[in-house]
């Protein structure tokens, strides 16, 4: 499916019961993006955020926050391995 928010996020992926559930893409009017899987309306699962910057964090996230190990980019292209913890931090 589609949606479009009234501020202009926009989301292509599937729903379930009105709400994100399963792959899909969302992209923020801030510049933000997420990819990847979500439950109940929010990132839940394996994928990839990008910031604003261009800074992009891969791993699993759970209530949108990324959880365990997970690997950062930054636009030069440099990559750390980051340990967060399971009650997510970025």
């Amino acid at each position: 499916g589609l949606f479009t928010a009234v501020n202009g996020d926009f989301y292509v992926g599937r729903f379930a019961e009105g709400a994100l559930d399963g792959p899909g893409v969302l992209q923020e009017t801030s510049g933000a993006i997420f990819l990847g899987f979500y439950s109940e309306g929010r990132a839940n699962g394996f994928g990839s955020a990008i910031d604003p910057e261009g800074n992009v964090v891969q791993g699993r996230f759970v209530d949108g926050e990324p959880v365990g190990a997970v690997l950062v980019t930054t636009p030069d292209g440099t990559q750390t391995m980051l340990e967060t913890p399971e009650g997510g931090a970025r």
